[in-house]
């Protein structure tokens, strides 16, 4: 099976499978950033935070998607926050293995069904 991106391109299921598993280690990769220095830590956010916005431009069926709006809601928040004072080190980890979460349920659907073209 394979998504229709908006380039006029068919990507492949597994390969969207893909993707969300190495998002659960950019997610990941906010933990150390934060404990070491938190403005490299917002830079590596901002970066993310783009491919994010990019990958909802490409396939364009995930903006529907509840889950995914939470991830970007969640690097978003953290991108937004992670210089406060008030943001502790639990807060970011809390909110990471949440983002992760939400990238390991995304990787176990893959739009198996609503939206995928046969290929």
């Amino acid at each position: 099976m394979t998504m229709v991106t908006t380039l006029l391109f068919d990507m492949p299921v597994e390969t969207i499978k893909k993707y969300y598993c190495g998002l659960i280690g950019k997610v990941f990769k906010i933990l150390p950033l934060a404990e070491e220095n938190k403005s490299s830590a917002q830079a590596y956010l901002n970066g993310f935070n783009l491919e994010l916005d990019g990958y909802q431009e490409l396939l364009t069926v995930i903006k529907d998607d509840p889950r995914y709006v939470s991830l970007l809601s969640i690097i978003a928040w953290l991108r937004a926050h992670i210089m406060d004072g008030n943001c502790t080190l639990d807060i970011i980890k809390r909110e990471v293995f949440a983002a992760i979460a939400v990238c390991k349920e995304l990787e176990c659907d893959s739009y198996s069904g609503g939206g995928a073209n046969e290929g």
